[in-house]
C-alpha cells in the first residue's frame, strides 16, 4: 500500500510540474517584469497545441510552440515584448502575441503575428515591440488583461524544421523578456530609439543621442564575448583601444529593448 501512495504522489506531482510547462495557453508561463527568460531546454518534452488562429497557416500548425504570459498590472498601460537570439546560425524564429481581455481565455484577441531571423553576419538576431501601437491596432492595454506570447520552434528562413543540435544551440542562447508598466513613470519628453547613432574611431565607439542604454556586450563575429560592462549613467563612450582588427557586434541593452550595432575595427 505504501508502494502504491508513493506512486500517487510521484505521477500527481510529475502532473504537476508538466503543467507549469508552457505546452498549452492554459499552462503558459508566467514571466516577472525585468525579468530574462532563457528558452534553453524550454521546448523538452512539448507537443504542438494546435491553438487557432494558426497565425501563418495551417503549415505552422504541426509545429511545436510554448506559451509564456503577463498579466497586466492595475496600474499599467503599457507592455514590451523583446527576444534576443546571440549565435550565428541561419534561422527563424515565428512568434503570435495575443491578448486575453480582462484575463478571460475564452475572449483572445491575436495582436501581433511575426517572425524575426537570426543570422550569420550580422551575428544574431532580435525584435522588440511595444504595446499599444498604431502599427497593432489590437494591442489595447487595460489592467487585468493577459498578454500571451506564443513561440514556435526554430525553423529555417523558409520555414522548414532544422536539426535538433542546431535548435539546442538557438535556444540556448535565446532569451525572452515581457515588462509591463506605467507610461506615467516615463519622461514627458519622447524618446526614439532610432535615433541613437554611433561613431566608430580608432580607439573608441562614440555613442551619440543615448538616452535609453546604460549596459553593453561586445561579440566577435563568431560570437566570443569579448566586453561587457554595465554602469550608472548612459554609455556615450566605449574603449575599443585593444581590440585586434576586426568586425565585432556591439548589444546596447537595458530591462526593456536591445540595439545591435555591428562595427569594423581598424
Amino acid at each position: 500500500m505504501k508502494k502504491i501512495t508513493l506512486l500517487v504522489a510521484f505521477l500527481c506531482t510529475s502532473l504537476f510540474v508538466f503543467s507549469q510547462s508552457g505546452n498549452t495557453l492554459p499552462e503558459a508561463i508566467n514571466t516577472v517584469d525585468n525579468n530574462q527568460n532563457s528558452l534553453a531546454s524550454a521546448f523538452n518534452g512539448l507537443n504542438a497545441s494546435s491553438l487557432t488562429p494558426y497565425c501563418f497557416g495551417s503549415g505552422l500548425d504541426p509545429k511545436i510552440d510554448l506559451f509564456y504570459k503577463n498579466t497586466i498590472e492595475t496600474d499599467h498601460d503599457i507592455i514590451t515584448f523583446n527576444m534576443t537570439s546571440q549565435i550565428g546560425v541561419i534561422a527563424r524564429i515565428y512568434f503570435q502575441i495575443s491578448r486575453a481581455i480582462g484575463g478571460d481565455e475564452n475572449n483572445l484577441v491575436e495582436v501581433v503575428c511575426d517572425y524575426y531571423d537570426i543570422n550569420t553576419v550580422p551575428l544574431g538576431g532580435s525584435m522588440d515591440i511595444e504595446l499599444p501601437s498604431i502599427t497593432y491596432t489590437n494591442g489595447i492595454v487595460n489592467p487585468n488583461d493577459v498578454y500571451f506570447i506564443r513561440i514556435f520552434r526554430p525553423t529555417d528562413q523558409v520555414g522548414v524544421d532544422l536539426d535538433q543540435t542546431t535548435v539546442d544551440a538557438i535556444l540556448s542562447n535565446t532569451t525572452l523578456n515581457m515588462n509591463s508598466f506605467d507610461s506615467s513613470t516615463l519622461s514627458l519628453t519622447s524618446y526614439n530609439i532610432d535615433t541613437l547613432n554611433s561613431i566608430v574611431t580608432e580607439n573608441s565607439i562614440k555613442i551619440i543621442n543615448n538616452q535609453s542604454f546604460k549596459n553593453f556586450k561586445i561579440y566577435s563575429i563568431d560570437g566570443k564575448l569579448i566586453k561587457e560592462n554595465s554602469q550608472n549613467n548612459f554609455i556615450n563612450n566605449i574603449d575599443i583601444s585593444t581590440f585586434n582588427r576586426g568586425i565585432y557586434i556591439l548589444h546596447l541593452e537595458n530591462n526593456e529593448s536591445s540595439k545591435v550595432i555591428k562595427f569594423l575595427k581598424q
